[in-house]
This record gives structure tokens, C-alpha cells and sequence, in this order.
């Protein structure tokens, strides 16, 4: 077999990742809510990728609460789904080459189409500070725009990136339905 991924906990170890957020009620209720961001931005599909109805295995890597790789299980039966996080509860695993993967990742800096939140609105200087605050302390608060690099670095071929502009409420946000 041909591994390309092995122990992803060491892999982790080996690079200058960090966590932001805690693993708890609250962040796994934000989670919850980002996939259903995703499904909006998506059309409610799970994933762009063109894969097969017969898909024999998938994987989550970053699954968080596991909801993406719950959903994904149900219209493919015949598929094995593994979900992975940085949890130290989650178990070593390794990948084979071939087949697809899919990353879905951001880029926070807010933008306006209109030209409208300029450099000193409020909402860019607050991300602005925040974020070079964050990042000053190891974070990556913008991974999105890398991603795509970083898979190519990684050997990966065939490598494509989707861009969705996904609208943020900023002011009061309407309750969950």
C-alpha cells in the first residue's frame, strides 16, 4: 500500500498549527452552524467533488462535531466514512493514494462588493487587530487562501479551487429556524 498520509498527530506535531478555539458545547454549537453555512453556500450540497455513487471510502479530516461525515453516509451507504480531528480522542489513521479530497476553508477578511467597507470601517479595523492579534500568538486566522498551495505542495494532482462569496450578518442575526 501506498501510504500518503500516516499518524496524523505527528504530522500535526511537525508543523506550527494551533487551535484556536476550545472543544467544547459552545464551538461545537458554531461548528454545527458553519456546515450549515457551507450547505447554503453550496446549494446544500456536501461537497463539489465529482465523485462516484459507489464511493467505498471517505474521510473527514478536521470533522469537528462529525456532522459532515453523518451527512455524507447517509446518501452514500456503500461508503466507509472516517472522521478525523486534532481531538486527542480521535485515532491514528493513514491514507492511500488516489481519489479525491476536499478542503473547505476561509479566507475571514470581510470585503464589500460595492467598494464600501473601506480600510477604516469599523468592521475591517476591528478584523484587522483581532487578526493580527491572533496571528501574533501563532494562528492562522486566514488558512483559506492558502490551501490550494498547500495541497499542490503536498503532492496532490489535479488540484482545483471553487470560490464562494458567503454573505456575514453583522448586526442582529436571525434565530435559528
Amino acid at each position: 500500500m501506498d501510504v500518503a498520509i500516516t499518524h496524523i498527530e505527528e504530522a500535526i506535531k511537525l508543523t506550527s498549527f494551533r487551535v484556536l478555539t476550545p472543544n467544547d458545547e459552545i464551538e461545537n454549537e458554531r461548528l454545527d452552524i458553519h456546515h450549515e453555512l457551507m450547505l447554503v453556500t453550496l446549494s446544500r450540497k456536501l461537497h463539489p467533488a465529482p465523485i462516484s455513487e459507489n464511493i467505498q471510502k471517505a474521510i473527514d479530516l478536521g470533522t469537528g462535531t462529525g456532522i459532515w461525515a453523518i451527512d455524507f453516509a447517509d446518501p452514500y451507504p456503500s461508503a466507509e466514512v472516517i472522521g478525523n480531528d486534532l481531538s486527542p480522542t480521535q485515532p491514528p489513521l493513514c491514507t492511500k493514494r488516489g481519489g479525491w479530497v476536499e478542503f473547505q476553508d476561509q479566507d475571514t477578511t470581510p470585503y464589500s462588493p460595492d467598494g464600501s467597507l473601506t480600510p477604516s470601517h469599523s468592521i475591517h479595523q476591528f478584523h484587522t487587530v483581532t487578526g493580527e492579534a491572533q496571528e501574533s500568538k501563532g494562528y492562522n486566522m486566514r488558512p483559506g487562501p492558502y490551501l490550494q498551495q498547500w495541497v499542490i505542495n503536498a503532492s496532490f494532482t489535479n488540484v482545483t479551487c471553487h470560490k464562494f462569496i458567503m454573505p456575514l450578518a453583522f448586526g442582529v442575526v436571525p434565530a435559528a429556524p
